[in-house]
């Protein structure tokens, strides 16, 4: 099927062949009428003696748009954030947004000039915002800046009474990969800040940088007070010394095992070094923590194209959480590929819902049919973190049918999460 506009979607436009009903369920949806909107179409579907995937992505696109103008800051995050995962599926719905005065409309603008790439002359409106006093718009402005002027703005705002506004600019500062100043200035936040975000984000935008400085000031971060920090380190060192860098993360493989370890043991074997290799399979086989051991089955996609046969045997491992890291990988491989589905098979029975609902997605993506009635009770799980995870596979399940129905009472979930993702969710499956 071709990827239609979402023009319809954000602006109510007319559906051949619709009357009355859709008339005013698209009356709702530009009121910003989501419960009116919802209730319509269900009489609309009731009487069509069937779902319609088009339709409902109105009202999906508005419960997205009702977010993104939300009063509430982490409610407009989480729509753009929202929006933002629909990829050029949301351009029409972020065109509506930017003829917003204020902030949403900043935000809108900068979301679109990103998607663009960045090509065009910057838009006024974001040139101002960078003026403005308000973080959000400043931090919306940022997408604007080029070359040292922009660097030197973004350096200086490292140095603002503000977090969120440095860990922005750290963030912003990735892009500029050989100006001298922008490097010492970051590795100088990396050691000063007080912030243990501000850091982290200094630690990757600093990944990279083939710099003796930048290798230093990452290996320091090795021994960061924060574990935020430590844990984005190795992978930053390696990609910026992969020599000198890997043997410094290579010595942090210790007995008895840490999180540290297992993380430094996973970029190691993920640039194809039988030290990590190692050090993973050696975890997995006989480590008592179960989190370390959950943790290290995380880096099995790396481990199986060089050790299949070690890993299909953990497939019968008591603990679900390395079976089901280890199955998810091994679903990759054509020749592992029936042993991991029967491993997930009885998971996806079990009373332990969170356990279940990742068994039944992978099954899902797998192309097992059956999932597709315990994935739809799982919608309605008490739990939000299953039905957030039930919605995240639905796509996977409605195939040709594009049945998005099931979704309907998700748009007006309880928790804001799930009620997003099945926005999104809608708008793919009637999109694709």
């Amino acid at each position: 099927m071709h990827v239609r506009s979402l023009r319809v979607m954000v602006l109510g436009g007319l559906l051949a062949g619709c009357g009355t009903a859709t008339a005013d369920l698209r009356a709702a949806v530009r009121r910003g009428d989501v419960v009116g909107a919802l209730r319509l179409y269900r009489a609309y579907a009731e009487d069509r003696g069937a779902g319609d995937a088009d339709v409902l992505a109105e009202v999906a696109a508005r419960v997205l748009r009702n977010a993104a103008e939300s009063s509430d800051a982490s409610e407009r995050s989480a729509g753009f954030g929202a929006i933002a995962a629909l990829g050029t599926r949301g351009r029409d719905l972020l065109e509506a947004l930017a003829r917003r005065d204020g902030l949403t409309g900043d935000r809108a603008t900068a979301a679109l000039y990103d998607l663009d790439g960045r090509r065009a002359t910057p838009p006024t409106r974001l040139v101002a915002a960078l003026r403005s006093g308000e973080r959000e718009r400043r931090i919306a402005g940022m997408v604007t800046l080029r070359g040292g002027r922009g660097a030197r703005r973004l350096v200086a705002w490292l140095g603002d009474d503000d977090a969120q506004l440095r860990v922005a600019a750290a963030r912003a500062l990735a892009r500029w990969r050989t100006e001298t100043e922008v490097t010492e200035a970051l590795a100088a936040a990396l050691r000063t800040d007080a912030d243990p975000m501000v850091r982290a984000a200094a630690v990757m935008a600093l990944g990279g940088r083939n710099d003796d400085g930048v290798a230093a000031a990452l290996a320091a971060a090795l021994a960061d007070r924060d574990p935020l920090v430590r844990m984005a380190a190795p992978s930053a060192l390696v990609a910026s010394s992969p020599t000198d860098g890997r043997e410094a993360v290579a010595a942090l493989l210790v007995d008895p095992p840490t999180t540290l370890a297992v993380e430094a043991a996973r970029v190691l074997s993920a640039r194809g070094d039988e030290r990590g290799d190692a050090y993973l399979l050696a975890v997995l086989d006989g480590h008592t923590r179960r989190e370390l051991r959950a943790q290290a089955a995380v880096a099995a996609p790396a481990l199986v194209p060089r050790h299949r046969s070690a890993l299909q045997p953990m497939l019968r491992d008591d603990d679900p959480e390395v079976v089901l890291r280890i199955a998810s990988a091994l679903l990759r491989d054509d020749v592992a590929r029936p042993a991991a589905i029967a491993a997930l098979a009885p998971l996806a029975r079990l009373p332990d819902g969170f356990v279940a609902v990742r068994a039944l997605a992978m099954l899902a993506q797998a192309g097992e049919g059956w999932t597709a009635e315990p994935l739809r009770q799982a919608l309605a799980a008490p739990d939000a973190t299953v039905r957030r995870l039930a919605v995240l596979a639905w796509g996977d399940v409605t195939g040709p049918s594009q049945d998005c129905d099931p979704l309907v009472p998700r748009l007006r979930d309880s928790d804001r999460s799930v009620a997003l993702l099945a926005a999104v969710e809608v708008i793919l499956v009637a999109t694709r």
